[in-house]
């Protein structure tokens, strides 16, 4: 009686978990033919599928208006073609001319587009009084005088000890210091903010202490009193403000969504102005949230009349380079007008 209980109880539940099994197999087969089905039509439907997300490598990066606004600043290589390797996927390729990567800079009018520099700077910022542009150089900060034309390229003068990490560097309204990021302190670990004299003397290490903060390109606000910045942790990132002591620690931004990493803070205007999947505006509170463009990646600026300039994929959430996506637009600092400052020609 037993062994036939034990007989008809382990012939149940093969028979349930082969029933379960299958209906699993079943359900998994559908479901993968659906999803095959779905990606042939798609691709039937659309032979070129451009519209599918294309995410190069832009042409253009890191603008950065000078003090007067007159001209702007790029990392620019000329692009030569774009194929897309697979139609159906996001695979493509991006030839350039290989003599024409460096540093530009082109009048605001549009004219006199020239090469000043024959490699692209990392995070270039133009002193208040327009006679330097910090960058960063090997994760170390650079300078190089600059006339108003060119810039002096065979003594670029390097401020920070080897050794460690140096990255965003950024001016004080007066010109005498020089605002940081650098893991000085902790080799290897999150980054805190350093200032130092503008010659590279005089380090110090401001801000929170505290190790597990990161801290992120900043700008100065309230006539050079206050420091925007960034903090965060591995879920977000935030806009904060703090005194060039690294005291007054205020939150500015309060964004409670997952994965979301803001950078580039700046101000005009009594409003606060930063990037993420986009360029986006609050006021100082961090109330009131706009969102002026939908991609733009790759640094921006704003001029001294309030004119943004920025790198624009495209207008939705798709990136792309064509003729005049992946390239400088300008816009004004409310989000209006936005048109394109210069083309792909290839």
């Amino acid at each position: 009686m037993k062994f036939l209980f034990i007989s008809i109880s382990t012939s149940f539940l093969l028979k349930t978990t082969s029933f379960f099994l299958f209906r699993r197999g079943f359900a998994q087969s559908i479901f993968l033919l659906f999803v095959f089905a779905s990606l042939f039509i798609s691709c039937k439907r659309n032979e070129n599928c451009l519209s599918l997300n294309l995410v190069p490598t832009s042409p253009y990066s890191n603008p950065v208006w000078y003090p007067d606004g007159t001209v702007l600043g790029f990392n620019h290589q000329v692009l030569k073609s774009v194929s897309v390797i697979n139609p159906c996927h996001p695979y493509y390729s991006c030839s350039f001319y290989s003599d024409s990567n460096g540093f530009w800079l082109i009048n605001k009018a549009g004219t006199g587009m020239h090469r000043v520099h024959s490699f692209q700077l990392d995070a270039p910022v133009w002193s208040p009084d327009g006679k330097w542009i910090a960058f960063c150089n090997g994760g170390q900060i650079s300078k190089m005088q600059f006339d108003g034309a060119n810039f002096d390229t065979s003594h670029i003068l390097t401020l920070t000890s080897k050794g460690t990490n140096h990255f965003f560097p950024s001016w004080s309204p007066q010109g005498d210091t020089i605002y940081f990021d650098s893991d000085e302190a902790n080799p290897g670990k999150p980054f805190q903010i350093y200032k130092m004299a503008s010659d590279g003397t005089g380090l110090t290490r401001i801000g929170d202490k505290g190790i597990d903060s990161v801290y992120s390109r900043y700008s100065f606000c309230t006539a050079g009193k206050n420091i925007l910045h960034i903090r965060g942790d591995s879920l977000s990132t935030h806009v904060f403000s703090m005194d060039t002591n690294g005291d007054q620690v205020l939150q500015l931004t309060n964004n409670i969504s997952p994965n979301i990493y803001i950078n580039n803070p700046a101000s005009f205007n009594n409003k606060i102005f930063y990037q993420d999947k986009g360029i986006w505006t609050s006021n100082m509170d961090g109330s009131t949230l706009t969102r002026l463009c939908i991609n733009s990646t790759l640094g921006f600026s704003i001029a001294k009349d309030g004119v943004i300039a920025y790198v624009n994929f495209s207008n939705t959430d798709t990136a792309m380079v064509d003729k005049t996506h992946g390239v400088i637009w300008l816009m004004n600092a409310d989000g209006s007008n936005p048109e394109p400052f210069m083309y792909n020609i290839y």
